[in-house]
Order: structure tokens, then C-alpha cells, then sequence
């Protein structure tokens, strides 16, 4: 049924009530229309979703609504408009709109490169690689026997604070990297 075809039936069912119930009745189904329209729904549809022009008289005068009527309007015709082709993923962590919290929260979206999270990380697990090497290194390194450093190889001392200056900047330099990974990552949107 076309949007025609259903006002010039809602017109001949309400062709004895006020008229102003008349008009306030097909300005309704001008809005269904219209926003159907814009949804870019056919007419049918529209026609579908609003019932037969006779129920709807029916509904108006208090009597009940008989459903064998909308035979006519085939709702098998219309099963992809009923489900939403694209349903909002829900997640566990999602707030309902109505208890939210009343202050705004900040939002947080994925902006940077992959590769950039890439590099960072692969830098960030290399500098804290390097400090465990060097703290294990530099422990060998002064427990070697001192004819060892002296005799065999021409090695330098490695003092006790050489060795800590050395792993806090290879610490240093892991957090930073795990830092920049993480810029990567995420980003305040204001």
C-alpha cells in the first residue's frame, strides 16, 4: 500500500469524526512519513509500521484492533527493516546513558601509528633487556679474581658506581620508550 492509497482510506474511515481529530491524526502520519523518508524506508513500510487504516479508526473509537486486517500489508516483505543491520557492540565495561556519571569524562581514542607502538615496545623491552645484562654483567665483572682483569686481558676497573649510573639510564630509557609506546596507543580528545 502507498502512502496515497493509505491517507485516502485514513480519510474514509474518519470521514464521520471531528475534524480537527481528522487533521491532527494525518499530520502524524505525515511525520511518520516524512521521518520513514528520511531513514530512507519505502512507503510500504511506512504503511506496514503504522497498521491498517481501519485499526487505527478501531484504536480512535475504543474498539479493538483486528490484526487479520494488515494481511494485506505483508510483514515478511519487511523483515530487514526490523533488525538493525549493524547493532551497537556492547561491551562489559559500558554505562548506561542514564547513570553516568554527571561530570564529563574524558575520551580516550586510538590515534599514533601501530608502528610506532611497534618500535616503541621493541625498544622499551630492549632497554630493560640491556639493564638486567648489565646488573648480571657488572656482578660478574667485580667478582672476577684480579689477576684475571690484570694479567690476561687489559680490562678497566668497573667501579660499583659506574655500574648503577649505568642501569638507572637503561632504567630511564625502558620507561621512557614504555611511555612514547603508550602516547602511541592513546590519546585525549578535547
Amino acid at each position: 500500500m502507498k502512502k496515497n492509497e493509505f491517507m485516502a482510506q485514513l480519510k474514509h474511515y474518519f470521514r464521520n469524526s471531528e475534524p480537527a481529530d481528522l487533521q491532527g491524526i494525518i499530520e502524524d502520519c505525515e511525520e511518520q512519513f516524512r521521518l520513514g523518508t528520511k531513514k530512507r524506508e519505502p512507503e510500504e513500510y511506512v504503511c506496514y509500521r503504522l497498521g491498517h487504516p481501519h485499526n487505527i479508526y478501531r484504536y480512535y473509537i475504543g474498539e479493538p484492533i483486528v490484526p487479520e486486517e494488515n494481511e494485506q500489508l505483508n510483514p515478511d516483505r519487511f523483515a530487514a527493516y526490523e533488525t538493525d543491520p549493524h547493532p551497537p557492540v556492547r561491551r562489559p565495561y559500558d554505562v548506561e546513558p542514564a547513570s553516568a556519571p554527571h561530570r564529563a569524562v574524558p575520551e580516550y581514542r586510538r590515534t599514533g601509528s601501530r608502528a610506532g607502538r611497534i618500535f616503541f615496545g621493541f625498544l622499551c623491552r630492549f632497554f630493560y633487556s640491556l639493564m638486567v645484562l648489565t646488573c648480571l654483567g657488572g656482578i660478574f665483572w667485580m667478582n672476577l679474581p684480579p689477576y684475571c682483569v690484570s694479567e690476561w686481558l687489559p680490562l678497566p676497573q668497573l667501579s660499583l658506581q659506574t655500574l648503577i649510573y649505568t642501569v638507572l639510564a637503561l632504567f630511564f630509557a625502558g620507561l621512557t620508550c614504555a611511555f612514547l609506546k603508550r602516547r602511541c596507543r592513546t590519546r585525549r580528545t578535547s
